[in-house]
């Protein structure tokens, strides 16, 4: 699955089994938005191409696979290049949901075969709804031969389901669920509506600040500044924001000892990185280990420039990192291990937090504890 490269656009793929709403949430919302020409609706299965057509007749793993890379190279690329939002109804996730086939060795042969040629998505919202309501939906359309083989085979909604949330969960970009049990047309569509606008508003935001980080890498590339001028300013300035807060962070983390106090200041107060983002445990006495999901400007600027996050982020980023670990206790040590970095090792960056001379520490405190009588 590769990015969308420098495409200004949105990628946004719609997911869920047959009768959740999704095609009905995505057409109501576009139908009253007040910004109907930002959005593009895209099918993603049986769509209203040749491809689409011949797979409808000829349904297999293979010919849907083959159908999704024709429109993510004929209709969703270019529609993202021309700034548009494209609202995918169904995508990959719904084909490897669609056990048994899904798990046939020719299917896991296809899938492998076509990753390279689809987009991952900006956002990803999963639309779930309650089994029995659910089979209702279905029995309106028993025309529809796969409608009628899950209201006559429950057992299959669970099973694909399943599968479904397994594939969602383990997704691992932006994503949302929008529940649509007992809920009307109107209040899902505003919803889903409400998801958008907030990850548009968060984007911009993103957009922005990867720009910022672009220029700043690209004035390295021009000589108007080297990469230790750069992590220097980088130091100075998130020191001084640390040392003007310091009292007050260490009595808001009182009683934590202090690899998670740095946590805890580095992650959520000074990043504000969405707890759902990031991932701490604990390793070994006095040590913690990190897995960083967020979002990071300088994963793209560097993907944008060609640039090795390996190099840049070691050279520019760790220094003020193991200086505010520093200030918070002076024996903390912040590092990371390179061989686990995006976009290296796929998802996250492994990072770590250790409080080294615990022994010294603990002798330091007992000898001042001592000196009290």
């Amino acid at each position: 699955m590769i990015n969308k490269g420098n495409n200004k656009g949105l990628f946004i793929v719609c997911e869920g089994l047959d009768g959740a709403g999704k095609t009905t949430t995505i057409k109501g919302f576009i139908r009253k938005s007040k910004l109907t020409k930002d959005y593009f609706y895209s099918k993603g299965l049986k769509s209203d191409t040749f491809i689409g057509r011949f797979a409808g007749k000829y349904p297999s793993t293979l010919t849907f696979f083959l159908e999704l890379a024709y429109i993510t190279n004929m209709i969703i690329k270019p529609k993202l290049k021309g700034s548009k939002i494209v609202l995918q109804d169904r995508y990959n996730i719904s084909l490897l949901s669609f056990i048994p086939a899904a798990e046939k060795w020719y299917s896991r042969l296809a899938s492998f075969m076509i990753k390279p040629y689809i987009i991952k998505p900006d956002l990803l919202v999963y639309f779930a709804v309650e089994k029995e309501i659910r089979i209702e939906r279905l029995k309106r359309s028993m025309d529809n031969k796969y409608h009628a083989t899950l209201v006559n085979h429950p057992g299959l909604i669970d099973l694909r389901e399943k599968k479904y949330l397994e594939l969602y969960m383990n997704h691992d970009g932006k994503k949302a669920l929008i529940e649509t049990s007992n809920k009307s047309i109107d209040t899902v569509a505003r919803e889903f509506g409400q998801i958008i606008s907030n990850f548009r508003q968060k984007n911009l935001c993103e957009q922005k600040a990867t720009e910022e980080h672009l220029k700043k890498l690209q004035g390295i590339r021009s000589g108007a500044i080297t990469s230790k001028e750069l992590a220097n300013a980088l130091v100075k300035k998130r020191a001084g924001w640390l040392k003007e807060r310091l009292e007050d962070l260490l009595i808001k983390y009182e009683g934590l000892p202090p690899e998670e106090q740095a946590f805890h200041i580095i992650y959520d107060d000074y990043m504000r990185i969405n707890p759902a983002d990031v991932k701490m445990a604990r390793v070994a006495p006095g040590k913690i280990r990190i897995e960083s999901y967020n979002f990071c400007p300088y994963l793209q600027a560097c993907s944008q420039l060609g640039l090795d996050t390996r190099v840049v982020c070691k050279e520019i980023g760790e220094p003020s990192f193991q200086e505010m670990a520093k200030i918070i206790h002076p024996n903390l040590i912040f590092s990371r291990d390179y061989e686990h970095i995006r976009p290296y090792n796929g998802s996250f960056c492994e990072e770590f937090i250790e409080l080294a001379n615990q022994n010294k520490d603990a002798l330091q405190k007992d000898m001042t504890k001592n000196d009290s009588f």
